[in-house]
């Protein structure tokens, strides 16, 4: 696949922040097993959907050096498979072309997981496979989604798709265990291509001229620069200044807690990384572990053990398993609809306690026990 510097992923970073791209130039660029399996999952779908291909047929086969589990085609493959389904037959979609290669100019373009054709509402869809765990990823006016429409419609073998096209429906398909719908879906007329074309092209401008500006944001996750940016470092000066019991300023410190959280783990991780590869870190180095002992082999000393210590139960944790592992228990034993009523009259859902959200997080906001104890005495 050809690279290109401008692209889809760093969308929203580089209109937020361009001048990313000189911050980070001579830093290596990191993988992890991660990014590694989702690649993995993205080339299955991709012959999933050109070859028909049921996603079981991936079971304990190696794709790209990852060895794919009946727990990945289970809880990754098959939903995402089914979710790509029902957007097929939700909007009538007549024509697809899976990793297109989008090309904008030399350095502008990138490859769409999947753009599609729904003739009846003349809507350009393009979609997008999200596999990782973590960051739960939603379309609505994703730039990521906006990137590759632009690009695909300027330069790629999809390009004829935009010929009538009157809307534009970005679609995120990310499996997940939050509760969260695996298909999500965003819809916009495809005028959103052309205010999103000016943007962009204003930030790639900002990014190639001598000193781009630079910005911190929830767009630095991810950032190969973020180590090193000197807004992270001025913010991490500024948060050393600030008193962490100053009820005046405690506002603008909570919001500094996350960035400089993501900021704390990239310099550790790339600081890590640079030992690793021998490279010197002033005033650092590596060295092994706290030590923890194990058992050799398990099976052996529980043979043993198991009588001379009074048995299985006084050697081993027995401990029941979560609702939703249990779950999964029953699905791969194809059982669930025996137990379901078990889950149904059995599982409660109660709170831990309460956590900090920002005013934006969609929960509705809890009255502390200390708050209503005090409401209640005034009222009393």
């Amino acid at each position: 696949m050809k690279h290109r510097k401008y692209g889809g992923s760093t969308a929203a970073r580089t209109i937020a922040c361009p001048g990313w791209h000189k911050e980070s130039e001579g830093i290596p660029r990191g993988t992890s097993i991660f990014a590694e399996t989702g690649t993995a999952l993205h080339d299955c779908m991709e012959r999933i959907i050109l070859e028909d291909l049921d996603p079981e047929y991936f079971i304990d086969v190696q794709v790209n050096g990852i060895t794919i589990t009946a727990d990945l085609v289970r809880d990754k493959l098959a939903p995402a498979l089914e979710a790509f389904n029902t957007l097929c037959d939700t909007f009538g979609v007549t024509e697809f072309e899976p990793e297109v290669e989008c090309s904008y100019a030399e350095d502008i373009g990138g490859y769409a997981d999947i753009v599609l054709w729904a003739p009846e509402t003349r809507t350009v869809i393009v979609a997008d496979f999200k596999f990782g765990d973590g960051h739960q990823v939603m379309p609505d006016d994703l730039p990521q989604a906006k990137f590759y429409g632009m690009a695909a419609r300027k330069d790629s073998n999809a390009k004829d798709m935009f010929d009538e096209a009157m809307g534009f429906l970005a679609v995120i398909i990310q499996p997940n265990e939050r509760g969260l719908e695996t298909l999500r879906t965003w819809d916009a007329d495809i005028d959103v291509l052309d205010t999103f074309e000016r943007q962009y092209l204003q930030a790639v401008k900002e990014a190639k001229s001598k000193h781009p500006p630079i910005a911190a944001g929830d767009h630095c996750a991810f950032c190969p620069a973020a180590p090193v940016c000197p807004q992270k470092s001025g913010q991490a000066l500024r948060a050393l200044r600030m008193q962490p019991d100053d009820l005046e300023t405690l506002s603008q410190s909570l919001e500094l807690v996350g960035e400089l959280k993501t900021w704390i783990r990239d310099v550790e991780r790339v600081a890590f990384e640079q030992l690793n590869a021998g490279a010197p870190v002033e005033g650092w180095k590596l060295v092994p572990k706290r030590p923890i002992a194990k058992w050799d082999d398990p099976d052996e000393v529980t043979k043993l053990l198991r009588r001379r210590l009074g048995g299985i139960d006084s050697i081993t944790d027995r401990k029941l398993k979560t609702p939703a592992q249990m779950r999964k228990v029953a699905e791969q034993r194809k059982v669930l609809h025996n137990v379901e009523h078990i889950f149904e009259k059995h599982v409660v859902k109660t709170s831990s306690g309460n956590t900090m959200a920002p005013e934006s997080d969609k929960r509705p906001a809890v009255l502390s026990g200390d708050a209503l104890s005090s409401a209640l005495k005034a009222l009393s």
